[in-house]
């Protein structure tokens, strides 16, 4: 089975040559309305604000060429700042996460607490769609994790 393209050694995205990844990225930009530039910005995993001012990004996959986004929202808490009641809260919400919409509650290559959803994407809309979502859904996990939302059950509402 062929293997995704390599990174570049000089720091561009490893899509040059990909048609596919270009108009989804192409056309996410347009929906999420970015300046021209934005296609550039998602596909080279630099860091966005999201609408509730998270940082996000995107990451890129597929088996032959690059053609599926899977988006990553960062929270603004590291790992190593919880206490011994947010780690319950954290594998709790890992757990609800996981089981009730498909997310992924985990760490980043930063030290950062993340979440993503654990499927590929490949439609355009249904990306924005999930960064929006991420979004929603990193400030309710910041709330419980530093412990301003007091609740032990967690109610995640799915695409």
């Amino acid at each position: 089975m062929p293997k995704p393209k390599p990174p570049d050694p000089h720091g561009r995205p490893p899509i040059a040559g990909s048609a596919e990844l270009g108009r989804l990225l192409f056309e996410m930009s347009l929906l999420m309305g970015l300046s021209p530039a934005g296609t550039d910005a998602l596909a080279g995993a630099c860091n966005l604000r999201g609408p509730a001012d998270l940082l996000c990004r995107l990451q890129l996959g597929g088996d032959v060429e690059v053609t599926q986004v899977r988006p990553e929202v960062l929270l603004p808490i590291e790992a190593r700042e919880l206490s011994p009641g947010g780690v319950e809260r954290l594998l709790l919400m890992q757990r609800a996460l996981m089981l009730e919409i498909g997310w992924w509650l985990g760490l980043s290559s930063e030290g950062r607490l993340q979440i993503s959803p654990l499927a590929w994407i490949d439609d355009a809309a249904d990306a924005v769609h999930a960064l929006d979502l991420g979004q929603a859904l990193g400030l309710q996990a910041v709330r419980v994790l530093r412990g301003d939302d007091d609740t032990s059950e967690f109610a995640f509402t799915g695409p």
